[in-house]
């Protein structure tokens, strides 16, 4: 095996060695947070969603509309080629 043949090898190994780390670890962590609901702990329920006003829509609407335009009109610093 040459040097990079050996090095593609460790490479893969220390991708699958941390793969497989992390997969134990979120399986460790989500059996943990299932033994955690006691009697006092509770989920909050939501009271609904923000709804966005007209004036938030059009402000947010001029604003992307603003950076497109300065980007198109930005100059591409050719040179003349001519």
């Amino acid at each position: 095996m040459n040097h990079a043949q050996k090095r593609r090898v460790v490479s893969c190994l220390a991708a699958l060695v941390m793969s497989t780390a992390l997969l134990s670890e979120a399986n460790a962590q989500s059996s943990r947070r299932s033994g955690q609901s006691g009697p006092g702990l509770t989920i909050p329920k939501p009271r609904g969603e923000p709804k966005p006003t007209t004036y938030t829509s059009i402000l947010t609407a001029l604003v992307i509309g603003g950076v497109v335009v300065v980007v198109t009109l930005l100059p591409s610093k050719r040179g003349h080629q001519d």
